[in-house]
């Protein structure tokens, strides 16, 4: 979450911002492991298809905190 936080705002995120995406994360792991139809409807997102190998339940849960970055107020503008 680290390298994504940092290619989206331009910097390092603190250690509180990192725990909060952190418990974000294992939120949605949590939620997306109970219900795989749901982590399948979350990633139909997009044109190419899936790799087969590919931990649907984790990456959707890794989506999820990456789409919250892009939201950030900090995200969106530049001072």
């Amino acid at each position: 979450m680290t390298e994504a936080f940092r290619r989206v705002c331009a910097r390092r995120p603190k250690p509180d911002e990192l725990a909060i995406l952190m418990r974000s994360v294992n939120k949605a792991l949590t939620l997306f492991k109970a219900n795989p139809a749901l982590a399948d409807e979350f990633l139909k997102q997009g044109d190419l298809p899936l790799d087969p190998k590919i931990n649907k339940p984790e990456l959707a849960a890794y989506a999820a905190a990456c789409q919250a970055i892009f939201n950030l107020d900090e995200a969106m503008t530049r001072e």
